[in-house]
């Protein structure tokens, strides 16, 4: 049976993702404007293992880790800041080319309000290899 995760895209002071049943909200904090990457961030944050690149993008995450010198979730929460770093973000953008290329085992509900980024929550997930529905409340 293949695993399914409800994820829900909030839009209060500050957009955040939090996973349904989960304890944990994880501010969203976009590289730019245009939230390229809103869908494969927040799969590497929360879906990470269970992805088929698993190891690969583990690795990745360890090695991006050593260079910032911080966990990846406080990288990603000052991603706006760190986008910066070159070297960390050469690790990052090969996190998401492998994340949108490697198949995601999981089935994702993805619960949205609108006024939220839809459009381009969508184009990011045609780039990504996973079962998928999009709510938009």
């Amino acid at each position: 049976m293949i695993p399914h995760k409800i994820l829900i895209f909030w839009e209060n002071d500050i957009p955040a993702w939090s996973e349904y049943g989960a304890e944990r909200q994880l501010p969203h904090t976009p590289e730019s404007p245009e939230f390229r990457y809103i869908m494969t961030d927040m799969l590497l944050r929360f879906a990470l293992e269970y992805s088929h690149a698993r190891n690969k993008l583990q690795a990745l995450k360890r090695r991006l880790e050593e260079l910032y010198g911080a966990s990846f979730e406080q990288f990603m929460q000052r991603l706006d800041i760190n986008s910066q770093n070159e070297r960390c973000m050469k690790v990052l953008n090969e996190m998401r080319k492998t994340m949108e290329a490697a198949k995601l085992g999981i089935e994702a509900t993805i619960i949205c309000y609108r006024g939220s980024p839809i459009r381009k929550i969508k184009a990011n997930l045609e780039r990504l290899n996973m079962s998928y529905r999009l709510v938009i409340v």
